[in-house]
């Protein structure tokens, strides 16, 4: 009953914090129907780049739930990124796209899936190699792992605490509004009702 109900605030926790303000049918946006023309020219470093802003694309449009396509679409683009940067050895290539498959693992939330997705996160920490706002978003799906999946809210308000310093430093005011609220579902859970109503407020602030 307990990892089913700890699944169920996972899921939870995906959909308001990863998701838009406003669900859009369209999955492919000019953005992604331009990047994805022009990935047939590209190779090396550039195409491995034009994945991942394929993968954060298709992220910044919402998640929706254990079955929405684009989990499938992240998954394909940042394996893909993943081989290529390997056989380039482009590091920071590799690490962003860790980043993203540690996202899909996380949302398939098996134990075994959910332990792989910490693994390709830490590991893409680890590089110091990730821009700003993945960086945010790696340390984000680790709070989200150790508060809903390990029930442990002290380490992962730790690690949305962290999350929350690079939105803030990228200016990414909608991230930074999003994580304010996980962290208010975290402080709540462990009975921290003054953070909890800090936190949201600073979420109707944003």
């Amino acid at each position: 009953k307990s990892h089913y109900m700890r699944k169920n605030l996972l899921l939870c926790f995906i959909s308001v914090f990863l998701s838009s303000y406003l669900f859009s049918q369209d999955y492919e946006t000019k953005e992604i129907k331009a990047i994805k023309k022009s990935l047939k020219q590209l190779s090396g470093k550039a195409k491995v780049d034009s994945m991942i802003a394929l993968c954060e694309y298709y992220f910044q449009i919402g998640f929706f739930g254990e079955k929405d396509p684009r989990s499938d679409s992240i998954s394909l683009y940042a394996t893909n990124a993943k081989k290529v940067s390997e056989n380039l050895r482009y590091h920071r290539g590799m690490a962003h796209a860790k980043v993203f498959l540690g996202f899909v693992y996380m949302t398939r939330s098996t134990r075994n899936n959910t332990e792989l997705a910490e693994q390709e996160l830490k590991e893409a920490l680890a590089t110091n190699l990730l821009v700003e706002n993945i960086r945010g978003y790696a340390n984000g799906f680790l709070g989200a792992i150790y508060s809903d999946s390990y029930a442990n809210h002290d380490k992962g308000i730790a690690y949305l605490r962290i999350a929350l310093k690079h939105f803030q430093n990228c200016g990414n005011k909608k991230e930074e509004a999003l994580t304010y609220i996980r962290l208010a579902m975290s402080y709540q859970r462990k009975n921290d009702l003054i953070n909890a109503v800090d936190c949201s407020g600073e979420a109707l602030r944003l």
